[in-house]
């Protein structure tokens, strides 16, 4: 559901939780059916940790480290930029921007800026993408070690169908997944990046779905390309 901006540098992010209209957490979704890999197949990818105060909650940004509780740099979060037209009842415009109070260092092994889909690009069903996070596994855990699941793109049609009860799909939003289930983003991997399998160009940004990994139901992403411009808008970059 994020980007981070930092220092002119943009990163995929993911997330323990799902942000809802008032900036408040509740609970979420992780990988079903993927595999465990390193920090360093995907440096861009960063964790957020909500730290419950007596009077406050504070928000840390964790980069370049497989393990989402410990290692890599620890970064406070300065201000968060909603989309002016986010609407939490139906998740469209789903994307944020969070302005960190300090510099990442950034160093191309572990901790290294992913690739923007630009305005007129295009994912067509039938492309794969990656999706990687920390969220739910099939054994219904959570998971302490980053992982990743390959899906194809599915038709704008087929996912319009399977959410017709529920949720608009729209042209910011694109739909992946197995016609069968067993793969999919779940509970505490909303807002993780999704990347295009051979240019790790990131496309989406987990968003919401019924359930994790059931037939017919693919998982739903925040489509990056018509949300560009703003994302450029708000951070320069």
């Amino acid at each position: 559901m994020f980007v981070i901006r930092a220092i002119g540098k943009t990163l995929g992010f993911n997330r323990a939780d799902s942000f809802d209209q008032e900036l408040e957490f509740k609970d979420s979704d992780e990988i079903v059916g993927g595999e465990v890999v390193d920090i360093t197949q995907f440096p861009f990818q960063a964790s957020l940790t909500l730290i419950d105060m007596p009077w406050t909650t504070l928000y840390k940004v964790r980069v370049g480290s497989s393990n989402q509780s410990k290692g890599g740099q620890v970064h406070n979060i300065a201000k968060i930029i909603r989309h002016p037209h986010y609407n939490v009842s139906q998740f469209d415009n789903d994307v944020a921007i969070l302005k960190l109070t300090e510099k990442i260092a950034l160093n191309g092994v572990t901790a290294k800026p992913v690739q923007l889909a630009s305005s007129d690009s295009v994912l067509k069903p039938g492309d794969n993408i990656i999706v990687t996070g920390w969220g739910t596994t099939e054994n219904n855990t959570s998971s302490e070690l980053l992982r990743a699941v390959t899906v194809p793109v599915t038709t704008r049609e087929s996912c319009a169908k399977a959410y017709r009860d529920t949720t608009p799909i729209t042209d910011r939003m694109v739909c992946a997944g197995l016609n069968q289930g067993g793969k999919d983003a779940c509970q505490g991997d909303s807002g993780g990046p999704a990347v295009d399998e051979k240019s790790l160009t990131q496309y989406g940004i987990v968003s919401f779905g019924e359930g994790c990994a059931l037939p017919d139901y693919p998982g739903v992403y925040a489509y990056i390309p018509p949300l560009r411009d703003w994302i450029k808008e708000v951070t320069g970059i």
